[in-house]
Parts: C-alpha cells; structure tokens; sequence
C-alpha cells in the first residue's frame, strides 16, 4: 500500500511537542449486512479513537461493487479484492478473469488483492489451491499486495508465496510457529 501512516505533532501549551500515533485496521469486513445502519458511527468511533485509516478485504465477487461503494464513500476505508477460500464452491473462473480487469483499472481506492488464501477446514482444498494460485499470479502481474487468509495451511500457503515471488502484504489471523 503506499498510504503511510506517521505520528501528529501537536504542540503543548508549555511550547513542547507531543506526538500521536494513527492506527491502522488492516482488516475489516464492513461491506457485510451487519453493519447496514451502523457504519457512520463506526466510522466515527474508528476516527476518535486514532484509527486513521482502515481496509477492507472482499470475500465473493459478489461482494466488490459494495467495496467500491464503500470506499468512495469513506474517506478513510480503502478496499481489497479478492476470493475467500470459505467460498470456493460459489467461486467461478469468470470471477478471476474479472479480478484481472479490475486490478487492471486500478479501481479507486483499492490497495490489495485479498482476502485470499487457503483453509484445511473448509472442503475442496485442491480447488482452493487453483483460486489462490490464479490471484496470486494476479497479485504480482498488478503488482499488489496480498491479504492471505491460511487456516492448517502455514506451510503450502509459505510455498506458494514463494513460487509466486510475492512478497507484499499481510497473513490474516496468522497461528502458526515462528519458524513457519
């Protein structure tokens, strides 16, 4: 992502300087339904508590225009596209080749491919896999970073990562070991 996030110098009274951190949630599904009605005091109750900027990964084709939406819509919400394991049985080829459109466009204020990845306790692990490849290859041709969700998965989806040379972004809920 190349928004950077530095400390606000504020200027005491007794002629000093203070500084503040801003925060970053990198990781929030505000598109989702439970959060029809509450998102402008979520927004608001971010902001005041010095969450600056937040992102939003997408799980579904489906779920990509309310995105971009949303986006548009906050100033300080920037998007992620992308195909979540969870849903790989919905997931269709025509959906990676309208990722590869988009990310192509660099719609607005899309800063990752994501949430992506692989996760042992959902079925069809061989398709997942052929998902996670395809976005992966996809993350490197556009040259954005990834947000990988590896559920049991640490090694393969380290392996992957490699073959790709992807190397930006971030591993969702990471539980594995230090050396993984």
């Amino acid at each position: 992502m190349s928004h950077s996030i530095k400390p606000e110098s504020t200027k005491l009274s007794d002629g000093k300087f203070t500084q503040s951190l801003k925060f970053a949630d990198t990781h929030c599904h505000f598109d989702f339904a439970e959060f029809d009605g509450l998102r402008d005091a979520l927004m608001a109750q971010c902001l005041a508590s010095g969450v600056s900027l937040l992102v939003m990964p997408s799980v579904q084709r489906s779920r990509w225009q309310k995105v971009l939406e949303l986006t548009a819509a906050y100033p300080a919400l920037y998007g992620a596209l992308g195909l979540h394991p969870y849903f790989t049985a919905e997931h269709q080829d025509a959906d990676v080749a309208m990722l590869d459109e988009l990310l192509a466009e660099k719609p607005g204020k899309v800063c990752a491919l994501g949430e992506i990845g692989l996760d042992a306790t959902v079925n069809n692990l061989e398709r997942q896999e052929q998902l996670f490849n395809a976005q992966l290859h996809l993350a490197r041709k556009h040259d954005f970073p990834v947000i990988v969700h590896s559920r049991k998965t640490h090694s393969r989806v380290a392996g992957l990562l490699r073959r790709h040379r992807v190397s930006k972004g971030v591993i969702h809920a990471f539980s594995g070991s230090y050396e993984e």
